[in-house]
């Protein structure tokens, strides 16, 4: 279904129940419990039943193998503010040496893992953190292999247990002990032809697919920031596929993190939904013109899916990261989830990297602040009606989401005056200005469109954040 034909069709429907003829269907395709992808609209994702937009923020990036950190108060803290997307990591190498715990069993006195024998403490705490997280309705980007952990550095390779130095199945021959950086997902015959570790990196995916399929919320993510060649992305989308067949499981949603710069990029077909982390780099203009490039390669080579982000925070000098949120909400994705880690550019009196676990640390109150704004903003919202308007602004910056003829979204990531191609059909309107920082509605009026007018220009209040939303009587 394309989605301009789903528009249209909505504003008939739209037009029809404003004259008292009919109420809105069912959500068609959707599943009855957990995580879909949203049939009336595949732009988006269904949660038990229901379109769901993300919208989030949590520490847990690693958090399952985090001696020090209490996962269950992040995501019940996350949660507590609306927040609706987890990323996890499986883990981080570093943490085995801290006290955490690791898929593998440890050999304390030796330092060594035993790729052959899983961790029964690990596991318990995976499937715990799952379901905690289901209990407060967060879906959990569960991250299967992770680039920074087999790069060098302390913490990272050297601390793996993949290893040569630190396992007791394997030698040199197979890994490198000092940094493997791109090898390790280069494994495959037609690569570098691994046949050890690619078997032990398969009995991994076995094994935390066989401790999660009972679980309805997760998005499979093949690997963080993974510099992965697009056969290994083929591979174990089919692998992970395949596998879940053969246990007469539930379908799963699989999608991987792409690391590089956009607009050039890759779009692999296998893919369920699409992550690419570096739009959150951008500017508000940026991000516009990369999801008009992530669109039209999907209607050009895979069909409609998902788009979100659950990547690293921050922007060019002079943005404000309030936007990255919001552009994700107008450009039309699925939505978008805040990383831990400080903005690249911080602003005046906010820190430059956020302590993991201080839930006090003021840059951390204003993104729970902003993810509670903006889901309450789309609680109030039929999203899943409504499209980018890329086109609708012929002067300044501003962005537009639009159901036309009934309802409008215009976000000024800067304030400022835009000028737009177009009036709104005509008709009775409620406007508001809207504070995304605040949450607050600065100002509320009614007013007519008439026929023929000219296209308007239209002035923020400040030169800050604001959302005009006007909504058809």
């Amino acid at each position: 279904m394309r989605k301009k034909n789903l528009v249209s069709w909505r504003t008939v429907m739209v037009f029809g129940c404003l004259l008292g003829v009919c109420a809105w269907p069912p959500a068609a395709g959707a599943t009855e419990t957990g995580l879909g992808i949203f049939e009336e609209n595949p732009r988006y994702f269904s949660f038990d039943g229901e379109p769901i937009f993300f919208a989030s923020r949590s520490f847990g990036w690693t958090a399952v193998s985090d001696p020090d950190l209490d996962y269950v108060r992040d995501i019940e803290t996350t949660a507590a503010y609306g927040g609706n997307l987890l990323r996890l990591t499986l883990f981080w190498p570093g943490h085995g040496e801290e006290g955490g715990e690791l898929p593998w069993v440890r050999d304390e006195d030796a330092d060594l893992y035993d790729l052959d024998e899983f961790n029964p403490a690990y596991f318990e705490h995976l499937r715990h953190y799952l379901s905690v997280a289901r209990e407060h309705e967060a879906v959990v980007n569960l991250e299967l292999f992770d680039h920074p952990a087999v790069k060098g550095g302390a913490g990272r390779w050297p601390a793996h247990p993949m290893n040569p130095d630190k396992n007791v199945n394997y030698g040199d021959d197979v890994f490198s002990t000092s940094s493997v950086d791109h090898n390790f997902f280069f494994t495959l015959p037609e690569h570098n032809d691994v046949p050890v570790a690619l078997e032990y990196q398969r009995e991994l995916v076995r094994k935390v697919l066989d401790e999660t399929l009972e679980f309805d919320h997760v998005i499979y993510s093949l690997g963080n920031e993974c510099p992965s060649p697009v056969e290994w992305n083929e591979y174990w989308v089919e692998f992970i596929h395949d596998y879940v067949a053969e246990q007469d499981a539930d379908p799963v949603l699989v999608t991987n993190m792409w690391g590089r710069d956009l607009p050039v990029f890759d779009v692999f077909d296998a893919h369920d939904a699409q992550s690419p982390y570096r739009v959150r780099r951008m500017s508000a203009e940026g991000m516009w013109a990369a999801y008009q490039a992530i669109y039209a390669r999907q209607e050009e080579e895979t069909g409609v899916k998902p788009v979100y982000d659950s990547g690293q925070m921050g922007g060019p000098p002079g943005s404000h990261i309030l936007h990255q949120v919001w552009m994700s909400l107008v450009g039309g994705t699925a939505g978008m989830r805040y990383h831990r880690l400080a903005p690249v550019f911080p602003r005046p009196g906010v820190s430059s990297e956020v302590e993991v676990g201080n839930w006090e640390d003021p840059h951390h109150l204003e993104q729970q602040r902003w993810i509670e704004n903006i889901r309450a903003f789309v609680d109030d919202l039929e999203f899943w009606t409504m499209e980018p308007q890329w086109d609708a602004v012929a002067e300044g910056e501003a962005y537009m989401f639009a159901r036309p003829g009934d309802e409008y979204v215009v976000y000024f990531p800067h304030g400022g005056t835009a000028r737009f191609a177009e009036p709104a059909e005509p008709g009775e309107y409620e406007f508001r200005w809207y504070n995304p920082d605040t949450g607050e509605t600065h100002s509320q009026w009614t007013d007519e469109v008439q026929a023929g007018a000219e296209p308007p220009t239209i002035e923020a209040p400040s030169e800050q954040d604001w959302v005009l939303h006007a909504r058809r009587q």
